[in-house]
């Protein structure tokens, strides 16, 4: 028995150590730090500065893509591009659109998109870059505007996507760019929150000198402006060794912009960036170039060389945009050649490891010398995508190949000088218009390349109005001081995804927007669609709240958020239902275009405008704020008395069989109105107005006490009314009980169309008068 229990108490220990063997030799292959290959890979290649796989032309779907100039036949065109990359895609979008001009777009190479290209690698179908890893990041709102138009979103959506990064150093993988959790691990620290933080960098920065050595924040060089960021051991240990090898060089003898742009954080923030903005197109870079050029106006030649037609196409071509090497196209000058880093790339495929990942991050940083390159990057980590393949790509920095990086020194820089001023004699006696990072010999994140062309465009057309393109903008009220309220029960995501487009068509800054979920699904979808409020633009702040049960639709919403907010409302607050997509209440160009010029309104002191033209077209008030319904005599207690147009509504309503609820529905809210000690409300009685979706001040709101809207949200929640009933009733009395109304006396002049009829001039006097509305209405 002894010897059974000896020899059981070994196989136990020999299975637990052959498992705990085998659990970490996996680890130890799948570690960054591994010097062997996993077994499963099984292609090492480098990548060719085309497709990586042929040389055929990857046109994107386009129809206006050819692979050489034998059409060309010399051809005219307002605009000619030489780059199919992000500026040069800009240039030729804004021409074609905005101005309807002819542009052709050349590009040496075999597909659209520039540096972005990105495809689906066929043997693991990863959706991957051919020129490394690129991610949007920016503040810049008109940018955030630009790329994100509602007509692009629909073909090739972006996304939020929060970047982050890790580093081995000292043989851990740690958090890129430096934060708490960086220097807590690499000197056994525990730093706690950013004030901590800010003195240990305070102890270890030093700060930058000039030659009579005084303190000056102009940083002379790279490594001056590092140290004097994170202090000599982390520059040692980081930014050193990393800037050699990605620029062949020592800090010392380049520009300290080069390590000024290098975040570090003073909090446990993973990201790599900081930017309000950060966002991947869904469907991939290449698609949403495609959707740029998909113009009827544009053509595209792709493999072919710009220098070999130059003198017939600047015969052929009005104005012409280079985006390639400045000193390319100034060859003839002999200037000598501008210094450029490129990027050699080595993809490995790992076949049939599952849904797992190589890596922990998308990006694993190498700063050591000891490692020959910069990063891996596995693309499988991008957008979460599926497969149970995955692959790597190392990163090599080198001086040969396709230009990527300008490299910042004195020397460049006046070589630079000397190429710019041949640049403006081109444009100015040609015509020739030099845009771009190459062009300008300046790195450009992406939103700044965006922009730079956006800027170009402004400046050579003198700003023409680009509808398309909407700038932040305040209402004439304090920043902060508007709130959106709006409820929603949408059941399904395209209705769902109609609310960020309302909202990134309401650019209001620093608006507060409540949304209401009415349902658990609505919730969940429209969770999808806003992205926790990072895809709202302007600095507009999402909160979102749960209002259940389902009862009385907007109605319930708008006095929730009025219990809610009474003793803290902003200057204005406006109240939007979901009404969805195609709705005049919620469809964004017309309704969030009326809003736009009510609050614009306010700026120039006009709360409407008068003018007949006007009226029925992008006037807010000709279908939003005045329209008034005399619906006084709509099921009034006791009486069953119809307006006639109160019949006709009802019955387009399918709610003529419930006289009952209507009949409740007054009696509980109009006590409510009178128990809560609210101000009286009958002299308007005979002007009551309808609309699901207004604009109220707060005095409006304030002028009934908090316990009418407490004890009105209770009957709605708590009354046995139908929805559709007590939502109605609050429809025809939100502008009664506000007092909002005495603002639509002048604009009650004109003739407003709505719902296919036109009211009479003398509206107002009817109203007023109570004589018969029905009356003279015109079909």
């Amino acid at each position: 028995p002894e010897f059974m229990m000896s020899f059981k108490r070994t196989q136990c220990f020999l299975k637990l150590s052959i498992a705990f063997a085998s659990v970490n030799y996996v680890l130890f292959l799948l570690h960054p730090l591994s010097k062997i290959r996993s077994p499963h890979i099984q292609k090492k290649e480098k990548l060719s500065r085309t497709d990586g796989f042929n040389e055929t032309v990857d046109s994107a779907g386009l129809r206006n893509v050819f692979d050489n100039m034998e059409w060309y036949n010399n051809r005219s065109f307002d605009v000619c591009v030489i780059g199919a990359g992000l500026s040069g895609a800009v240039l030729a979008e804004r021409y074609a659109n905005v101005l309807q001009k002819t542009v052709l777009v050349i590009d040496k190479r075999n597909h659209l998109a520039g540096n972005l290209y990105d495809f689906i690698e066929p043997e693991t179908g990863i959706l991957m870059n051919l020129y490394g890893a690129h991610l949007f990041h920016t503040d810049n709102e008109r940018v955030f505007s630009y790329i994100t138009k509602s007509e692009w979103q629909d073909k090739a959506p972006w996304v939020r996507y929060d970047h982050e990064v890790k580093g081995v150093l000292n043989g851990k993988l740690l958090p890129i760019p430096v934060n708490i959790n960086t220097v807590n691990s690499m000197f056994g620290l525990n730093i706690k929150d950013s004030a901590e933080m800010d003195k240990w960098l305070h102890n270890v920065q030093e700060p930058c000198t000039d030659a009579q050595e005084i303190i000056t924040d102009n940083c002379q060089d790279a490594e001056s402006m590092a140290i004097s960021r994170v202090g000599r051991e982390l520059y040692d240990i980081i930014f050193r060794p990393y800037t050699h090898k990605q620029w062949g060089k020592s800090p010392s003898e380049l520009d300290s912009s080069v390590t000024a742009r290098i975040p570090v954080r003073n909090n446990h923030d993973p990201r790599y960036f900081s930017d309000r903005y950060q966002l991947l197109p869904s469907k991939g870079y290449t698609r949403w170039f495609a959707a740029l050029f998909d113009n009827p106006r544009i053509t595209i030649a792709l493999k072919t060389d710009y220098f070999k037609h130059r003198d017939q196409m600047l015969k052929g071509c009005k104005k012409t945009f280079f985006t390639g090497p400045i000193d390319q196209y100034f060859r003839a000058a002999n200037l000598g050649d501008l210094e450029y880093r490129s990027i050699r790339f080595e993809r490995q495929i790992l076949a049939d490891i599952g849904p797992g990942y190589y890596q922990s991050s998308s990006v694993v940083n190498y700063p050591g010398l000891e490692f020959n390159f910069t990063r891996i990057v596995e693309y499988k980590h991008f957008l979460n995508q599926k497969s149970k393949h995955t692959l790597i790509v190392k990163e090599f920095s080198s001086d040969e190949g396709d230009p990527y990086y300008p490299v910042p020194n004195q020397r460049n820089r006046e070589l630079y000088a000397r190429y710019k001023k041949l640049a403006e004699k081109e444009e100015k006696e040609k015509g020739v218009y030099f845009v771009g990072r190459l062009a300008n010999y300046k790195y450009f994140n992406m939103d700044q390349a965006i922009d730079n062309a956006l800027q170009t465009f402004n400046r050579i057309e003198h700003s023409p109005e680009q509808t398309d393109l909407q700038e932040c903008w305040t209402s004439g009220l304090s920043d902060g001081l508007i709130s959106l309220v709006f409820g929603t029960n949408s059941a399904s995501q395209l209705a769902a995804n109609t609310v960020t487009s309302w909202l990134r068509n309401f650019p209001a800054t620093n608006a507060s927007v409540h949304v209401y979920y009415r349902s658990t699904l609505a919730r969940r979808l429209h969770r999808n669609s806003l992205s926790g409020g990072h895809m709202l633009g302007c600095g507009m702040q999402l909160s979102e709240h749960m209002l259940t049960p389902n009862r009385g639709n907007e109605a319930a919403v708008f006095l929730a958020y009025i219990v809610q907010h009474y003793n803290a409302l902003p200057e204005m607050v406006i109240f939007i239902h979901d009404h969805g997509a195609r709705s005049w209440h919620s469809e964004p160009t017309i309704f969030f275009r009326r809003l736009q010029a009510y609050l614009k309104g306010i700026q120039t002191q006009q709360i409407f405008a008068h003018s007949k033209q006007e009226a029925g077209k992008d006037n807010l008030n000709s279908k939003f704020a005045a329209q008034v319904r005399t619906l006084s005599s709509c099921y009034h207690e006791g009486s069953d008395t119809r307006n006639p147009f109160c019949v006709q509504h009802l019955a387009k309503r399918k709610l003529l069989d419930a006289p009952d609820a209507w009949r409740l529905a007054y009696t509980t809210f109009e006590g409510i109105l009178n128990q809560s000690g609210a101000s009286d409300t009958n002299n308007h009685g005979k002007f009551w107005s309808c609309c699901a979706s207004f604009v109220a001040r707060r005095q409006h709101i304030h002028l009934q006490p908090l316990t009418f809207y407490k004890h009105a949200l209770d009957a709605i929640l708590q009354v046995d009314i139908p929805a559709a009933v007590s939502g109605r009733w609050w429809e025809y009395n939100w502008y009664r009980i506000m007092r909002m109304q005495d603002q639509s006396i002048e604009d009650l002049q004109l003739y407003l169309k709505i719902d296919g009829q036109v009211w009479p001039k003398d509206s107002l006097d009817r109203l007023l008068n109570g004589r018969p509305f029905s009356e003279g209405f015109k079909e």
